[in-house]
């Protein structure tokens, strides 16, 4: 007899969720001595803060199932992914309350909702009938079961290097694994099994001889994937607009180089906002290209 696909789906949703999941929900409340003590705060203010991140977690399981239902599965487990990374990249910086409520209680939060347990449920749900429920309490253990190697992972950066490093190892797993997959055209969760594995033995087996590699070679491997996940073609489609979408483009650039990331981005989503109704212009029908013919 042979063995139901959708089996293997849950499988891969259990991987998904778990490690989607757990390294937000544990290692808050692991990292949180060290962040009372760095940051000078209160076990209030902490709790406040996992209050913050399990509201936003909870709250936008509406919006992420209608998104589902608009954009499908895959899209939106990408969208969550991308509020996870920076929040967990901005978080690793923080030097204060507000940036911790902000950081990790809304974009974690959100990010970890739309990523993980509506779409993995989503996931193994559309494969069974009768099994239904059997499933997706399978795929519910994962957070659970995964919270062990989590919370070892957790002793090991507070032992070795900090919590700061933490969060960034995290960011990084979970941006590089979007990242890659869109880059190899391989965007469904069942792409990503595999590179999150990888990824999590490295980051827990090789974490302790990353002071032996040179920082030349860490900033020469950084300069060649960055150039690698550029898409020049895209770049080509935007000088064919116009200059206001070309002048978007390169103040993004620049704002990048000499500030940071999410600096550029706001920069332009706000100028966008405010100026397009003035210089977006459509195309005129003199400088439009003709329509091919269907005859």
């Amino acid at each position: 007899m042979r063995f139901f696909y959708g089996w293997w789906l849950v499988g891969f949703a259990w991987i998904l969720y778990g490690f989607g999941a757990a390294p937000g929900y544990y290692s808050w409340s692991f990292f949180s001595p060290e962040i009372i003590d760095e940051l000078d705060l209160t076990r209030a203010q902490t709790g406040a803060v996992f209050g913050l991140f399990t509201f936003m977690f909870n709250s936008i399981a509406p919006v992420t199932g209608l998104a589902i239902a608009r954009w499908g599965t895959r899209r939106v487990m990408v969208v969550g992914n991308l509020f996870t990374a920076p929040g967990c990249w901005l978080l690793s910086g923080a030097g204060s309350l507000w940036e911790c409520l902000v950081y990790f209680g809304i974009l974690v939060g959100a990010g970890i909702g739309l990523s993980t347990i509506v779409p993995c449920q989503a996931l193994a749900t559309s494969w069974f009938t009768k099994y239904r429920a059997r499933a997706v309490a399978a795929v519910l253990t994962a957070g659970g079961m995964a919270g062990v190697l989590v919370t070892w992972f957790d002793r090991v950066m507070v032992q070795e290097y900090s919590w700061r490093t933490g969060w960034q190892i995290i960011a990084v797993l979970s941006l590089a694994r979007t990242a890659t997959n869109i880059k190899c055209g391989g965007m469904t969760p069942l792409a990503g099994i595999l590179k999150c594995w990888l990824k999590l033995a490295m980051a827990f087996f090789l974490a302790a001889y990353l002071d032996l590699v040179p920082m030349a070679c860490i900033a020469g491997i950084l300069a060649y994937v960055a150039l690698n996940m550029v898409k020049w073609d895209e770049i080509k489609q935007v000088h064919k607009m116009n200059r206001f979408h070309i002048f978007l483009m390169y103040q993004t650039a620049v704002v990048v180089l000499l500030k940071d990331f999410l600096s550029g981005v706001l920069l332009a989503i706000i100028l966008y906002a405010l100026l397009n109704r003035f210089f977006d212009k459509p195309e005129s029908p003199e400088t439009a290209q003709p329509e091919a013919s269907t005859t």
